[in-house]
């Protein structure tokens, strides 16, 4: 008997120090900077005086500058964000958005079918947890309950990279290549030309894309939209659905079926005084060094479409000119 209590003993002592540290970590961790900590900041700070809101996935985020647009401009999009939580933030902070005259929505070529819960990224949903406190669209499943980053930001960012924001958080980049409104500022990219095995290369993005088209969340995503629509109509609130463009190298691979539909179904919800689509996509203005990757624009790209964008909304009596 005392030799097992020695036993306990000495694993007491191993164990309880590794719990504290690992707790220490997480603790950090959770402290950490992050974009979604930036984004929340974004809104919190300026709700008061924002009259468009930017929503999305990574195509709202890189392309619409903010700064650009003016009319006190917000954007909130973010990468991999699905149409669910483009909805959540806004039933969230709808109240105190007591200047809101336009939403941007940018949807992208999969954005009807897609659920960021069946998503290779659909970690991302434990950070709209934990800063937002928007619950998940479906319930967690076995996998979710036994994976250690469902509970630890400290092994979601991974423990060296922990380690590396506690000594110096300049250092950790967490989605954080952003400006004060929200804009992407992550824009050096790859170097895109017209090469052979360049535009191949937009073959596979495109065939990734088409991994995020699942059938069966048309419906709800449709009813997320049909039911947004309604509010805004009812509040006196523009609302602008925008599909961004994107390189050659991505469009000559496209499924034709899915944009037609897609931009047959996003464009039935305008009516041309409240509700309004965009649609830039085989847009011929941007040449391939315009784009960080095969379907998200850079910098210069982001800034020549953010100008283009704001000419449109003024031209159509969306927003005042400014």
């Amino acid at each position: 008997m005392q030799g097992q209590i020695k036993l306990y003993k000495k694993l007491l002592i191993i164990i309880i120090p590794v719990i504290v540290l690992i707790l220490f970590f997480e603790v950090r961790a959770r402290g950490l900077e992050n974009g979604f900590t930036l984004k929340k900041k974004v809104i919190e700070n300026k709700i008061s005086d924002i009259n468009i809101l930017i929503l999305g996935s990574s195509h709202g985020y890189f392309s619409i500058n903010p700064d650009i647009l003016n009319h006190n401009s917000v954007n909130l999009a973010y990468y991999s964000q699905d149409l669910y939580y483009d909805n959540l933030l806004f039933e969230k902070y709808k109240n105190n958005l007591k200047n809101l005259k336009c939403i941007i929505v940018s949807v992208s070529y999969f954005s009807l079918w897609y659920d960021l819960n069946e998503a290779h990224e659909k970690w991302r949903k434990y950070f709209y947890k934990e800063y937002f406190n928007l619950p998940a669209r479906s319930s967690y499943s076995l996998s979710d309950y036994t994976d250690i980053k469902t509970y630890s930001f400290a092994f979601l960012y991974r423990i060296e990279n922990t380690l590396l924001g506690m000594i110096n958080p300049k250092m950790f980049s967490f989605g954080t290549k952003m400006n004060s409104l929200g804009w992407n500022t992550d824009t050096t990219g790859n170097v895109l030309d017209s090469t052979e095995a360049t535009i191949l290369r937009g073959k596979e993005r495109v065939e990734f894309t088409n991994t995020l088209v699942i059938r069966k969340n048309f419906e709800s995503n449709i009813s997320i939209l049909g039911n947004f629509a309604k509010y805004l109509k009812e509040n006196n609130i523009k609302l602008v659905f925008v599909t961004t463009p994107v390189s050659f190298a991505y469009a000559k691979y496209i499924d034709k079926n899915i944009y037609i539909e897609f931009t047959e179904k996003a464009g039935s919800f305008a009516d041309g005084k409240d509700v309004f689509y965009l649609n830039y996509f085989y847009d011929k203005r941007f040449c391939m060094t315009d784009y960080y990757d095969y379907d998200h624009l850079k910098g210069s790209g982001a800034n020549l479409f953010s100008r283009i964008l704001k000419d449109t909304l003024e031209n159509l009596k969306i927003t005042d000119k400014q």
